[in-house]
């Protein structure tokens, strides 16, 4: 019997990078996915009522912020979804919505990064597959 925990379970997961007590190991962990310094992470509540799609429930598997207020949606995914692309893409909207209250300034809206961390080959159609999402101005700067 295998006396280690598999880190790809999700409680094993959420333990090993999702605790005040191993936070070094999630800004470790961004850091190096990410190729720059992540540092002072204050992990999230990762259960929401979508303001999206008719009060949907989501749990994300970790969801954190760093010192420079970028948000982290992590997922680990075993099961081959053809939905997970989708759903990607829901959870980091949600995350970035909900940000803001009515009335606040769309300028304190924080970058949101989604990693999706996968046991399969999502398809050819994905391959290295980066979604960037960016506001340019017609000159080409970014707003």
């Amino acid at each position: 019997m295998n006396k280690y925990l598999n880190p790809t379970y999700d409680m094993a997961f959420k333990k090993i990078f999702c605790t005040k007590q191993y936070q070094y190991f999630m800004e470790s962990f961004l850091g190096s996915i990410l190729r720059k310094s992540v540092k002072d992470i204050k992990f999230l509540n990762t259960h929401h009522i979508s303001k999206l799609g008719k009060g949907k429930e989501i749990i994300f598997d970790v969801a954190c912020v760093d010192q420079l207020d970028t948000q982290y949606v992590i997922e680990m995914q075993l099961a081959k979804l053809p939905s997970f692309m989708k759903r990607a893409q829901f959870y980091a909207a949600q995350s970035y919505i909900s940000q803001l209250d009515k009335g606040d300034d769309y300028q304190n809206l924080s970058p949101v990064v989604f990693i999706g961390i996968v046991d399969y080959h999502l398809s050819d159609k994905y391959s290295n597959y980066k979604s960037v999402h960016t506001t340019l101005n017609k000159s080409g700067r970014r707003m």
